[in-house]
């Protein structure tokens, strides 16, 4: 009975550590988790790649980042489509940034402040590169089920969201949501066999 009541207090101690977790917290544990991986020369560029989607997969809010890439056609679309755009968008960003990662060198994160308003937060950052510039990098997060997840990145006041709205808006209003589809499902092909 003791073994079950402290394996319950581990795992609960963990839950809460979980839940507790504040947007800075999450934002650098999983930078740190990445990096960590991108410097060790002994761990296989794949291995390096499952940690990248991982880090993705547990700080991304991808139902949020697909409703405000998709803009005023995410009304238009059936939720099928939707799913898959989704899905198709989250893969096809895993591959990109899984491979920019893969080119890292040696930069530095410089940790700042955080700010929180109810269940929206941002964390600033810097990103300073070899040659010492300084890139402002700020994270926006969304507080769902009592967990931080990160909806966009603004790279020097420039937001991830809004580029890729702007270009999938173009792609729609051009070849429709089947066009745009088309796209992805050849694109993230490309990435799976790179």
């Amino acid at each position: 009975m003791r073994k079950i009541a402290i394996v319950s207090a581990v795992i609960l101690g963990i839950v809460v550590a979980a839940w507790s977790e504040t947007p800075l917290d999450v934002v650098k544990s999983n930078i740190d988790y990445v990096l960590e991986a991108l410097t060790n020369k002994k761990i296989p560029v794949e291995e390096k790649k499952r940690r990248i989607r991982e880090a993705f997969e547990k700080t991304l809010d991808w139902e949020k980042i697909a409703t405000l890439v998709l803009g005023i056609h995410n009304r238009r679309i059936t939720p099928e489509k939707k799913k898959k755009f989704t899905l198709l968008f989250k893969e096809f960003i895993e591959n990109v940034y899984a491979n920019k990662f893969l080119r890292y060198s040696g930069e530095k994160i410089v940790y700042g402040k955080q700010f929180i308003s109810g269940n929206r937060a941002s964390v600033n950052m810097q990103l300073i590169t070899t040659k010492g510039q300084r890139i402002p990098i700020v994270c926006r997060l969304i507080k769902r089920n009592g967990k931080w997840l990160i909806y966009d990145v603004m790279i020097e006041g420039i937001s991830m969201v809004n580029n890729y709205r702007i270009q999938v808006n173009n792609v729609i209003t051009k070849k429709g949501i089947d066009g745009l589809l088309k796209i992805l499902e050849r694109k993230v092909k490309r990435y799976k066999k790179a």
